[in-house]
């Protein structure tokens, strides 16, 4: 997958966990029996801090977001400001003009200044610095010194945000197009599931004294 797949794919898992928490708030069944939403915020965190380290990679052998900042830097020549613009006609051309400038060329050089990428690579390995730590060290790898704070969703979710203030930036760079706002739109009303019973008593008994086909 590209990295905006991987991105998108990592924003609607997001999506799809808080709507999934707002049903769990307002299911006095859920409150009741608490593993199963437990267990799937579990999942929910564990896929996600991957996620995020694969963006995070700096194995250059990998997609990641930081090669891709990295290639930016080394090779600043190949994004040019007279590409970006592409003969368009004004007033169009002066709007991509300033865009340009403002995005990627601020000292006006006419090409991509390499501190850019310098910048947004240092802010987002400091700000999924501890999300990549905790991947590493409890869910990629069963490392047996662990020194790594179990990061909230609210870190989780931070590095999610800047993931997307990233894409919008270099969509905007490298295709001349605006990527749509926010996180991805889930079409199917999937919610509707937990609108009716899954099992009726008979069958789950069956199920946990493992009777059950």
């Amino acid at each position: 997958m590209s990295i905006d797949d991987e991105v998108t794919t990592l924003l609607r898992h997001q999506a799809t966990w808080e709507s999934f928490r707002a049903a769990v708030a307002n299911s006095k069944a859920a409150a009741a029996n608490p593993y199963f939403p437990l267990w799937v915020s579990e999942m929910y965190a564990a896929t996600v801090t991957i996620g995020i380290r694969r963006m995070v990679d700096d194995d250059d052998r990998t997609g990641s977001f930081v090669q891709l900042l990295q290639k930016m830097q080394a090779e600043p020549q190949r994004l040019t400001r007279e590409w970006f613009i592409g003969g368009v006609e004004l007033p169009m051309a002066q709007r991509l003009d300033q865009t340009f400038t403002a995005y990627g060329d601020p000292g006006q050089t006419g090409y991509f200044d390499p501190l850019v990428a310098i910048s947004d690579l240092e802010e987002l390995r400091t700000i999924s610095r501890g999300v990549r730590k905790y991947a590493n060290q409890h869910v990629a790898h069963a490392q047996r010194t662990r020194s790594a704070d179990i990061p909230t969703f609210g870190d989780i979710h931070a590095v999610l945000d800047h993931l997307l203030a990233l894409i919008r930036k270099y969509t905007l760079l490298l295709r001349q197009t605006d990527r749509v706002q926010g996180p991805p739109v889930i079409q199917e009303p999937w919610m509707r599931i937990f609108t009716q019973a899954w099992l009726q008593p008979d069958e789950l008994a069956g199920i946990e004294d493992g009777t059950g086909s």
